[in-house]
């Protein structure tokens, strides 16, 4: 399913069902965005849904040629921020997440997966380094990326510890992000992570 036109224009006159349709394309990918902030999957879940509401009731305002899910991600990564405000928790998030990423971020906010220069290497790369990675590593990975499962989810389906799980994913991400150097896509942890949850559904489907 692909975003277009004639759906903004039936979002923005309240059509019920495209709305619907635009949270299913976008849910994953903003849940995705909104934790590489928060790093609260409630939260993160929570804000996205907030999101989503925000747009909604801005539809009447939407400009049919205008980049809609630029527009949605940046309701999102503001409203991650107020959250982090509002919580006191902005020290301990630049920890994670420098000043400099916060930029970056920003400009992945309009990262559009099929304009990107370079986005058949990149493809092409990431599924290399996905199929190469032992088999339950994979599971762990796309059970995470694809299917926008929690760590806990992932632990009880597969009957492993929440432990084992990080350490799956946190050497999947380290592989991905070895092969996407290799095609000069070099960016924060936290970047690449990003890059890797809005293409991996184009990649997998």
């Amino acid at each position: 399913m692909k975003l277009t036109k004639d759906r903004v224009l039936a979002l923005r006159s309240g059509d019920v069902k495209a709305f619907e349709e635009i949270v299913r394309l976008f849910y994953r990918q903003i849940l995705f965005f909104v934790n590489e902030y928060v790093k609260n999957e409630e939260d993160a879940r929570e804000i996205t849904q907030d999101a989503f509401t925000k747009l909604w009731e801005k539809r009447e305002n939407l400009d049919a040629d205008a980049n809609l899910r630029a527009y949605l991600f940046t309701i999102a990564k503001n409203m991650a921020l107020m959250s982090l405000r509002g919580k006191r928790r902005i020290m301990e998030t630049s920890g994670r997440i420098g000043l400099d990423d916060i930029s970056e971020l920003h400009a992945v906010a309009a990262y559009d997966p099929a304009s990107m220069y370079s986005f058949s290497e990149t493809r092409s790369k990431i599924t290399e380094a996905v199929e190469a990675m032992p088999e339950q590593r994979k599971r762990v990975f796309l059970l995470s990326r694809e299917k926008g499962m929690s760590y806990a989810e992932i632990s009880e389906e597969l009957n492993i510890s929440l432990k084992t799980v990080e350490a799956h994913v946190s050497a999947a991400l380290k592989s991905v992000r070895k092969s996407l150097n290799e095609v000069g896509i070099t960016a924060s942890g936290a970047i690449i992570s990003i890059i890797i949850t809005l293409l991996i559904g184009v990649i997998l489907r």
